[in-house]
């Protein structure tokens, strides 16, 4: 199993034991917020996780927050990876940066084109299986 192919759990384990010299990991979640409450989706609160909607991020949120990583989907209505990665460029964020998505058939070529535009980013994509759903 790749890194990439990590069960949820395993994968934000992994994430903060990398953290160096710290016992936590200090995490911006990018997206769509407002949807995501209004489809009745709970934010759980975590120490050290912070919500945005990618239309409120800017660099005050980057220098306040100081994340060690920013995570995102890949793609969703109303931004992309690429757009959030120009972003992070241009605030000159040069930690890491991890987009969800379910499986893709030119993983590699995605990630090339993101990193390009963000090559002091640590990029890399993250396949989540698809949310099983509970038929009543």
């Amino acid at each position: 199993m790749s890194a990439q192919q990590l069960p949820r759990k395993k994968f934000l384990e992994n994430l903060r034991d990398r953290v160096i010299g710290e016992d936590r990991a200090v995490t911006l979640v990018v997206g769509d917020v407002v949807k995501w409450t209004t489809e009745g989706r709970t934010m759980p609160y975590v120490e050290d996780l912070t919500y945005v909607d990618f239309d409120q991020l800017s660099e005050e949120t980057i220098t306040k927050i100081r994340p060690d990583v920013v995570l995102s989907p890949l793609v969703t209505d109303g931004f992309d990876a690429y757009q959030v990665t120009r972003f992070l460029a241009s605030a000159a964020y040069k930690g890491r940066y991890r987009a969800i998505s379910q499986t893709l058939p030119n993983l590699t070529m995605i990630r090339n084109e993101i990193r390009a535009v963000g090559p002091a980013i640590d990029f890399d994509i993250v396949i989540m299986p698809p949310t099983l759903v509970s038929v009543n």
